[in-house]
C-alpha cells in the first residue's frame, strides 16, 4: 500500500511540475489526503489482526539483536515515520504545485505581453482607416457642368418639353433636373440663403456692374428666342392667363415654335446680349438672335440640288429705361426697337422673298404696341431676374423660373 502510495504521490508530482491543468490544485491535495488516511488505517488495522501480530513477531525477532527496540514499538515507529514521510511528501508537492502554478502564471503574464505587443505592432504598422467624405464641388466645376449639359443638350434646345413634340416630351428629362440642380448649386456658391420663390425668382445682387458687357447665350431651359426682350414683353402681356390647362403665354409660343421650326424650315443661330445699366437715366440692352431658314431642303431620291434657296440674317432688339433692383435681382425694361440686319455668312434673302428694303430698317414696335387695342396704350414693358453673376458667367429667369444661361464675350 505505500508503494502504490508514493507511485500515486510521484505522478502527483510530475503533474504538478507539468502545470496540467486537468488536476488542480485542490484535487492534489485531496487524493493525497485520502492515500494518507487509507496507509494510516491500514497499519492500524495490521496491528489489531493476527498478520499484524505476526509481522510484529517477525520484526521484533528480526530487531532483536538491537537494543530498545521491541515489535509495538517499532509498529508505532513504522507509523509515526510513515505519517512524517507523507508530511513531508505533501509538503514536496505543495512546494512543486506552486512553483508550477508560478511558472504558469509567468508563462501567461509572458504570452500576455506578447499579444498586447503584436497588437499594438499592428495598429501601429496599419495604415489609419479611411473615412468616405463627400465634398461640396466648387464654383469652377458647377459652371463646367452645365457647359456640358449645354453640349449634350444642344444649348437646351433637345429638351422637347411640350406635348407637341410627344413623345419626345420625355427625352432628356434627367437633364433638365440636373441642370436646375446645378444651377441651384452655383447660386448657393455666392448667397446661400438666397430664397427662391414662385413669386420671386431672382437673387440678390452685390455688383450691379457686373451685369455690363456682351454675354452669349449657352444654355437656356426653353426656346432660345424667349431671350429677346420682344418675347419677354409678349410674355409679360399675356401674364397669368390661361388657355384652357395652359398659360397664353405658352400657348403662343408653342405655335411659334411650330411655325418657324417645323419642317426644319427655320435654324437659331448665335444668341446674345449687350447690356449696359451705367447710365444715370436707365440703362439699355441689345438682343442679337441669328437666325437661318431653309439650311437644308434637298430631297436625295430627286436629286442633289437645293429645292429652296438658304437665307437668313440677325434680328436685334432694342430695350431702354434698364433698371436692375440689387435686392431682389429684378431687371426692369421698356421694348422701343427692332431691326433686322445682315449677317455674315448667312446669305441675303431673295428679293421676290423679302426685298432688300425690309433689311437694315428699325421697326418702331413699342409705337405700335401701344396702339394695339388689347394692348390699351400700355408699353411693351417686361421683366427678367438675375440668379447668379460673375465676372464671366450669368444666369437670368423669367417670370415663370425657366433659366438662361450665359457666359461672357472676352
Amino acid at each position: 500500500m505505500l508503494n502504490a502510495f508514493w507511485y500515486r504521490a510521484a505522478i502527483f508530482r510530475r503533474d504538478g511540475r507539468a502545470g496540467t491543468r486537468a488536476a488542480s490544485r485542490g484535487s492534489v491535495w485531496r487524493a493525497l489526503r485520502i492515500e494518507a488516511r487509507s496507509v494510516v488505517d491500514g497499519a492500524q488495522r495490521e496491528r489489531s489482526s493476527g498478520i499484524g501480530s505476526s509481522r510484529c513477531s517477525r520484526l521484533s525477532t528480526a530487531t532483536a539483536a538491537r537494543p530498545g527496540h521491541v515489535g509495538s514499538r517499532h509498529l508505532i515507529s513504522h507509523t509515526a515515520s510513515t505519517r512524517t514521510h507523507i508530511h513531508a511528501m505533501m509538503l514536496s508537492l505543495s512546494a512543486s504545485s506552486s512553483t508550477a502554478s508560478a511558472t504558469c502564471a509567468a508563462r501567461r503574464r509572458t504570452a500576455r505581453s506578447a499579444s498586447s505587443s503584436l497588437r499594438c505592432r499592428a495598429s501601429a504598422s496599419s495604415p489609419p482607416a479611411t473615412t468616405t467624405t463627400t465634398t461640396t464641388p466648387t464654383r469652377e466645376e458647377i459652371k463646367m457642368r452645365l457647359l456640358r449639359l449645354s453640349a449634350l443638350t444642344d444649348r437646351g434646345q433637345l429638351l422637347f418639353q411640350q406635348a407637341a413634340y410627344a413623345p419626345l416630351d420625355e427625352y432628356n428629362r434627367d437633364h433638365r433636373d440636373e441642370i436646375l440642380e446645378a444651377v441651384d448649386a452655383l447660386v448657393k456658391t455666392r448667397t446661400p440663403n438666397a430664397f427662391i420663390s414662385a413669386d420671386r425668382p431672382g437673387c440678390p445682387v452685390e455688383d450691379v456692374n457686373l451685369l455690363n458687357g456682351e454675354w452669349e447665350c449657352v444654355l437656356a431651359t426653353k426656346q432660345l428666342f424667349r431671350s429677346s426682350p420682344f418675347f419677354m414683353a409678349i410674355q409679360d402681356a399675356f401674364g397669368d392667363n390661361m388657355f384652357g390647362d395652359k398659360k397664353s403665354s405658352e400657348v403662343f409660343f408653342r405655335l411659334h415654335e411650330l411655325q418657324v421650326k417645323s419642317w426644319g424650315a427655320s435654324t437659331v443661330g448665335r444668341v446674345a446680349q449687350k447690356v449696359d445699366v451705367a447710365g444715370g437715366a436707365g440703362g439699355t440692352m441689345e438682343s442679337y438672335f441669328d437666325t437661318i431658314l431653309f439650311a437644308l431642303t434637298v430631297i436625295p431620291i430627286l436629286g442633289w440640288f437645293k429645292l429652296l434657296p438658304t437665307f437668313g440674317g440677325r434680328i436685334i432688339s432694342f430695350a431702354e429705361k434698364v433698371n436692375v433692383d440689387a435686392s431682389t435681382g429684378e431687371v426692369s425694361l421698356e421694348l422701343v426697337k427692332t431691326r433686322v440686319e445682315e449677317c455674315r455668312g448667312i446669305p441675303r434673302p431673295w428679293p421676290v422673298l423679302l426685298p432688300n428694303l425690309l433689311l437694315d430698317r428699325d421697326y418702331p414696335v413699342g409705337a405700335v404696341w401701344r396702339l394695339l387695342p388689347w394692348n390699351k396704350g400700355r408699353a411693351p414693358t417686361a421683366s427678367t431676374f438675375v440668379r447668379y453673376v460673375d465676372e464671366d458667367f450669368r444666369i437670368m429667369a423669367d417670370r415663370d423660373g425657366e433659366v438662361f444661361v450665359y457666359c461672357r464675350v472676352k
